[in-house]
């Protein structure tokens, strides 16, 4: 005769619910179910992982479904990790994906030209990472990892002293996929990589007949990133600080002077242009010690193949366009034009402002009105 199948005595407690469960179970979610995220930490028991699914609404019947998934051997193979789950999801379903470590990963996007500060503080705002849940816990450890010489060392990345940030420049702008159990100095390591992937050996060829190093290149790429609001401006104002440098001029650009004051302003006046620190490049000749940002790989390519012309000034206008000039006179008179430009700009939108205070105001003092007849 052959071997019974041995199967496991069912509690007469869990009689009732577990039949109960394993019946809703296999309905499975409705159409139009909420969808719940839960997170569970690494070495979670299987005890705690049915409350947190209890407390989402994902399972109904605590006792049924860890007897259920008990029996499954669940128990001894949970893997952590932020899961995606319907309320009412089949326990069979969740099983499958706590096993298998299924889990909903986070996509995380970096926009171009983000400081190291400011891609901390985007990484808190929107990112769980491992062994960190709260946000200022997140930023803190980002920016450790970020500021962690041995790190920078490991990854290859030397930079000169005196830098703010020593990563600035280095996190390469775009979108990553994390997993639960990644941590902030993961994601830094990731970052960091993929900027190295994608400067090319041809690169350091082109920095060099340029005259810059490879740390210069990027400082000026992360000023282009900041200073460019139309694309194909990039190679032409990557042109106007090269040749700014190569005639020993100040560079004077404004982002600089935002970096050194270590907070946004709207408008760089002139007493911000007084600020004392080697980022002010309106005090200090030639490239900052290192990157203002993370500029994005068009960045990189236009101040590495810069357009070559005899421009040494641009102004912006109100639109993000730059309005390029030869001589102090020429820049003279466009920045007279941009200031008029500006006023108009500015009173058009107190205008607009104003108008939509006012409508609102009419409606508001008018009250609701029923159905017209």
């Amino acid at each position: 005769m052959g071997r019974r199948m041995f199967r496991p005595p069912v509690p007469r407690s869990l009689g009732l619910p577990l039949l109960c469960g394993l019946w809703l179970s296999c309905a499975g979610p409705a159409p139009d179910a909420r969808r719940e995220h839960v997170y569970i930490p690494r070495g979670a028991s299987l005890l705690a992982v049915t409350d947190s699914l209890a407390a989402h609404g994902i399972v109904a019947g605590r006792a049924g479904f860890r007897w259920y998934a008990r029996l499954l051997g669940l128990a001894r193979r949970i893997r952590p990790g932020r899961y995606e789950f319907p309320v009412g999801e089949r326990w069979s379903t969740i099983v499958a994906a706590l096993r298998s470590g299924r889990t909903d990963d986070i996509y995380f996007t970096v926009p171009e030209g983000l400081t190291v500060a400011e891609i901390a503080d985007l990484a808190a705002a929107s990112l769980r990472l491992a062994r960190d849940s709260v946000q200022s816990a997140i930023r803190d450890s980002f920016l450790a990892a970020a500021r962690d010489s041995a790190l920078g060392a490991q990854l290859g990345v030397a930079v000169p002293r005196g830098v703010k940030e020593p990563l600035e420049g280095y996190l390469l702008p775009e979108t990553y996929r994390i997993a639960y159990d990644d941590t902030p100095r993961d994601l830094i390591t990731h970052m960091a990589r993929q900027f190295l992937a994608l400067w090319d050996t041809s690169w350091d060829r082109k920095a060099g007949e340029l005259g810059l190093t490879r740390h210069q290149a990027i400082t000026l790429a992360s000023i282009v990133e900041a200073e460019a609001r139309i694309p194909s401006e990039r190679r032409k104002i990557a042109g106007v600080y090269l040749n700014r440098l190569r005639r020993g001029m100040l560079l004077q650009a404004d982002p600089t002077v935002i970096y050194a004051l270590d907070k946004p302003v709207r408008r760089v006046l002139f007493r911000h242009l007084k600020t004392r620190s080697p980022y002010n490049t309106y005090l200090h000749p030639g490239l900052p010690p290192g990157p203002i940002g993370n500029p994005g790989r068009a960045s990189l390519e236009a101040t590495l193949n810069p357009q070559a012309h005899n421009l040494y000034f641009f102004v912006a206008r109100p639109d993000g366009r730059h309005m390029f000039s030869r001589t102090p006179k020429e820049h003279a008179d466009s920045v007279a034009v941009a200031r008029v430009l500006r006023a108009e700009f500015e009173a058009r939108k107190d205008s607009l402002e104003a108008a939509a205070r006012d409508s609102l105001a009419r409606v508001a003092a008018a009250g609701p009105r029923g159905p017209q007849r």
